[in-house]
């Protein structure tokens, strides 16, 4: 098997819902980003991959886990202050986003997030 055709298998078993929640585990560790944004975005990834997942180095990554509405109320919380408005953005369209959290976001200086003080 090739690296490409290797790539493929992985990014296909991080999407599939119905891969084992511990195989779903094993691929947070994956080199490519691109695995670890699938596996960010798949509904039946586990609440503590998507946490562990929240503090990834790739913004696309951490950004996928915003928009999971499983993802764990706290890494949300989290990602609300990221770095970068992308991530912040996908927090605040989660429907799994918590109150408090969509008020500091609210608050974000950023427009293309919440627009921050419009005094």
């Amino acid at each position: 098997m090739s690296k490409d055709e290797a790539f493929q298998v992985r990014y296909g078993v991080a999407s599939h819902l119905r891969t084992p929640p511990a195989t779903l585990s094993e691929l947070a560790k994956d080199k490519d980003w691109e695995v670890r944004e699938a596996l960010a975005g798949n509904p039946s990834t586990p609440p503590t991959t998507l946490d562990a997942l929240s503090r990834d180095e790739d913004e696309k990554v951490r950004g996928a886990v915003g928009k999971n509405p499983n993802t764990p109320s706290d890494a949300l919380d989290d990602l609300a202050f990221d770095g970068e408005w992308q991530v912040r953005r996908a927090v605040r369209d989660n429907p799994s986003t918590p109150p408090r959290t969509l008020a500091d976001l609210a608050q974000d200086l950023d427009d293309r997030v919440g627009g921050g003080d419009r005094r």
